[in-house]
């Protein structure tokens, strides 16, 4: 029963979209060359990639729970703020708060 149910999921993914179905007509000034990405915003000559204390992971992250972080979301919003948290490490502390 699970095979047949599992094997009627996968073919009814398999057949052709209408055309036009469910897509808008894109106009030809707003296409993409290759390669190129839309987006809003951006500004050539700015490239600074922020890492490091920049984020916090929460329980709410599955991964970052397995490895033992149990900080509430709650906590990670007072780190933004300039709080200090506990960490596996000791502590952390931003130099300069976020907002």
């Amino acid at each position: 029963m699970l095979s047949l149910l599992a094997a009627c999921t996968v073919l009814s993914g398999c057949r052709q979209p209408e055309k036009g179905a469910g897509v808008a007509p894109l106009d030809e000034a707003a296409a993409l060359q290759p390669g190129e990405v839309n987006c809003p915003g951006f500004q050539a000559g700015h490239k600074q990639v922020f890492w490091g204390d920049l984020h916090v992971h929460t329980a709410y992250s599955l991964d970052a729970y397995g490895f033992g972080t149990i900080r509430t979301p709650a906590e990670a919003y007072r780190f933004a703020k300039g709080a200090r948290v506990s960490t596996p490490a000791g502590g952390a502390q931003l130099e300069r708060p976020l907002d």
